[in-house]
Order: C-alpha cells, then structure tokens, then sequence
C-alpha cells in the first residue's frame, strides 16, 4: 500500500472519531434522519452555554443500542458536566435549581433543535469558581 494511501486513510479513521457515530433521530414527515454525536455534544453545550454563569465541560450520552463504532440509535440518558460560577448558584437559589436550569436549557434544545425527547438528563457540577 502506498503511503498516499495510508494518509488517506488515517485522516478518514481521525475524522470519524472526531464526529463519533452516526445517531439515528426520531423519524420526521419527510423520513428518518440521523446526527453525528458531535452534533448533539454541540447542542448541548451551546445550551449549557446560554446560561449565565455556566459553563459546559462536555457530555457523554447513553444510546439504545450501538451498532460498532460508527453507528447508535436515539440516545436515552445524557449526562453534562458543568462548571458554575458561585454567583450564578446563589442567583438560582443554590446548585440544585441551578442544575434543574440546566436540564430544562438542554431538554428544550434537544426538543427544538432536532425534536429529540431524551428520558433521562443527568447534570454533574464539577468546578465550582468565583
């Protein structure tokens, strides 16, 4: 094998696991569609995100099934980690209603963006910082 071709295909493996599997979404009028898991991590953070205060540090999702690497079906739990700001836990009356923001800000982006309901959304503060 040339060295030409095995460039190529190492750029085409690192490009696949950057965008992680092929997730499949809730059928839509016009047929079944499906989303890389770096597209719903981005969702997720730029939710996370939109809050004051807040800060994502990543998300790992829970699918239905996985079909090797490369392919999952509709995710049914995520979990965010968060990083917070002390000012911003106090202005929402303390962590815990802060983390129910941040699981409303997820679930309605989730919703809006791809129609995607997830039953189960878990939030983990990890830093907490001034």
């Amino acid at each position: 094998m040339s060295t030409g071709a095995r460039g190529a295909i190492r750029r085409a493996v690192r490009k696949d696991v950057r965008r992680g599997a092929q997730v499949s979404m809730p059928a839509t009028e016009e047929g079944p569609y499906s989303v890389s898991e770096l597209a719903l991590r981005t969702i997720v953070r730029c939710a996370v995100d939109t809050l004051p205060g807040v800060s994502s540090l990543g998300t790992t999702f829970e699918f239905g099934a996985r079909h090797g690497a490369l392919a999952a079906e509709t995710p049914v739990a995520l979990t965010c980690r968060v990083s917070v700001a002390l000012p911003a836990a106090a202005e929402a009356g303390g962590l815990v209603p802060l983390g129910d923001r941040v699981r409303v800000a997820v679930e309605d982006a989730c919703l809006a963006e791809l129609g995607l309901q997830v039953p189960t959304i878990d939030v983990l503060i990890e830093d907490l910082h001034a």
